[in-house]
């Protein structure tokens, strides 16, 4: 097996450094503008953001909405995993299917 060449490496290295891509990651942070369940917090970090890259897709009052039923439903069954449960009422919102009951609704009183 050949050995590159030190002008080779040092080609590549030059390479690579010229033509690195300059990326930012986006944050997103809770939004004043929603009021976020207690339990909302209690999620992990990543969680969270993770949950708000995906909200933010959605109108401010479907995100109140939908959060407002989340812990509610959380706090009123028996839900294994709520990060889990959160992600799957944001697809369902996402594809038009989600549907509030009056659990949101009774969190709110």
């Amino acid at each position: 097996m050949l050995k590159p060449s030190s002008e080779v490496i040092e080609y590549v290295r030059r390479h690579l450094e010229n033509n690195k891509i300059n990326t930012t990651e986006r944050t997103y942070g809770l939004s004043e503008q929603i009021s976020y369940p207690q339990l909302f917090r209690l999620l992990a970090k990543d969680q969270q953001q993770d949950a708000l890259v995906q909200l933010s897709a959605l109108p401010l009052s479907t995100q109140q909405l939908l959060l407002d039923e989340w812990q509610a439903r959380c706090l009123s069954q028996d839900i294994r995993n709520p990060a889990g449960y959160l992600f799957g009422m944001i697809r369902k919102a996402q594809l038009g299917t989600f549907r509030a009951s009056k659990f949101g609704q009774q969190q709110k009183e």
